[in-house]
């Protein structure tokens, strides 16, 4: 089975409906690991009092569950984990049309990537216009996120 790029998000577990348009390729993902982080664990990510982006569990991807308690800020959460899922399925494209079979439409990026993954969507534009750079941070992002 071969998946084109921009149908990619059709064969991934995403239970959510995004309506915020955005261009892919003005954000980072980053993949970090910690164990037994619950799907209600989210945060936006600001760096000198600027929003640089969202961090959550996989599992948020795969689950409509739990929502935040603020309209809007639940909206550019969904956007950004559709950015998370359209980056990891491009990435994982090959091992997704592996697994891809007749019994199954979908399959769980957790699948792929561990279910102990953890998200970070970054604004490139932001980040480089504030001068944020996630590798020199990266170990105050770990203890602050407690990654």
């Amino acid at each position: 089975m071969s998946i084109n790029d921009d149908d990619i998000l059709e064969y991934i577990e995403f239970p959510y409906e995004n309506d915020i348009e955005y261009d892919l390729s003005k954000f980072k993902l980053h993949i970090l690991y910690h164990p037994n982080v619950p799907q209600e664990e989210v945060a936006d990510v600001f760096y000198n009092s600027k929003r640089v982006g969202w961090i959550f569990p996989i599992s948020r991807l795969e689950s409509n569950e739990s929502f935040l308690e603020n309209e809007a800020a639940e909206k550019y959460l969904i956007k950004h984990m559709e950015i998370a899922a359209k980056k990891l399925g491009l990435q994982y494209k090959t091992k997704i049309e592996e697994r891809l079979s007749s019994d199954a439409d979908q399959i769980k990026l957790s699948s792929i990537v561990g279910d102990d993954a953890v998200l970070f969507v970054e604004s490139s534009e932001t980040s480089q216009r504030i001068g944020f750079e996630f590798l020199n941070v990266r170990l105050f992002f770990l203890l602050q996120y407690h990654l």
